[in-house]
């Protein structure tokens, strides 16, 4: 073979393959939607490979498995940090690598051997959530310092959320310290629900906010109306107002809500209107189930998603008539997290 001929068969070679990067480079700086999905697969990357050597480490069941992962945790951290400051697009991935590697942990040096992850992980993002909770869970079972003021920041952070009160009860539990335990019942139990859940969680609501209602409704001629309320009462039992559009025919309503776990949801009355009179009063017979809820007494139901809960009222079959507002009598209120004898407690046992 000559060396024309070698230089030609080179050269074609090189172009075979310069054409279809050529191709891919002008698809990336032509197309955003392109150029967007190959830049967030690519961040997925390390999640995927730290994901795998995590799942391996596990897979051996030796004693020095959690402070192995321990030890990826933070190579994960150290390149999260060293890509871009703040919450950059590599952080999300650390994060649920966190999350699977918290709920396996289930003994005291589990969490302890995690311990250096998570403090460096609050270091570096002090306004994450769950990375303040997590941190408080190892320091409760580690018992090396008490986490109140990680929980401190985390109920600011996310103030509906039980999980904080949870794991501060037993902090106090554990310390023995019977002014902490009615300090932190008093606070769950007064807490009302604020703010919103993370966006991730699904709900009706645009941002998951906790203190949205929203009757749904389908007339019996089809015509559909979301009728909103905006002022979600806990602890207490009040009336819910929903006006709506237009007059309609119903036999059945759907009541959409946002929760978190531990909510006691009582619906124990439903009014009906036309024209600012009462057609008809539903107290006993309101026959009611919900999405993910169950009932405990009555028509008492306790939530147990995190997003999304729908209950279902089914109206007599009698004709009632078109309606224009309907009235709903609900008990929302916080169940408790631990025997009730504990939270009473008013002075340091002797």
């Amino acid at each position: 073979m000559t060396t024309e001929t070698k230089l030609s068969l080179i050269l074609k070679r090189l172009i075979v393959f310069l054409i279809p990067l050529v191709l891919i480079i002008i698809l990336l700086l032509t197309v955003p939607s392109i150029r967007n999905l190959a830049f967030m697969s690519a961040t997925r990357i390390p999640e995927t490979a730290f994901s795998y050597l995590i799942q391996w480490k596990f897979s051996r069941h030796n004693p020095s498995t959690f402070p192995e992962i321990n030890s990826l945790l933070e190579k994960h951290l150290d390149l999260v940090n060293n890509f871009a400051p703040g919450n950059n697009t590599l952080l999300p991935g650390l994060m649920d690598n966190a999350e699977g590697v918290i709920k396996r942990a289930l003994l005291q040096e589990d969490f302890s051997a995690l311990q250096p992850f998570l403090q460096r992980l609050v270091d570096s993002h002090p306004k994450l959530f769950d990375a303040r909770l997590w941190l408080a869970h190892a320091l409760t079972e580690t018992g090396s310092s008490p986490p109140f003021e990680d929980l401190e920041i985390a109920v600011k952070l996310a103030p509906a959320d039980e999980r904080p009160y949870r794991i501060a009860l037993t902090a106090a539990l554990k310390l023995n310290s019977s002014e902490k335990l009615k300090k932190w019942c008093d606070r769950y139990t007064n807490s009302q629900f604020g703010g919103s859940l993370d966006k991730s969680i699904p709900s009706m609501f645009t941002g998951a906010r906790l203190r949205d209602l929203a009757v749904d409704l389908t007339d019996i001629s089809g015509d559909r109306q979301i009728i909103p309320n905006i002022a979600l009462q806990l602890n207490e039992n009040r009336a819910y107002d929903f006006s709506l559009q237009k007059p309609a025919k119903i036999d059945q309503l759907r009541l959409h809500m946002t929760t978190v776990p531990g909510i006691g949801v009582d619906i124990n009355r439903a009014r009906l209107y036309r024209s600012g009179r009462l057609i008809k009063d539903l107290k006993d017979n309101l026959i009611i189930i919900g999405s993910l809820s169950f009932l405990v007494k009555n028509n008492t139901f306790v939530t147990v998603a995190r997003g999304a809960e729908t209950f279902i009222i089914q109206l007599p079959s009698e004709n009632l008539g078109e309606v224009d507002r309907i009235t709903l009598d609900i008990d929302f209120r916080r169940l408790d997290l631990l025997s009730p004898a504990a939270c009473l407690a008013d002075k340091e046992p002797s």
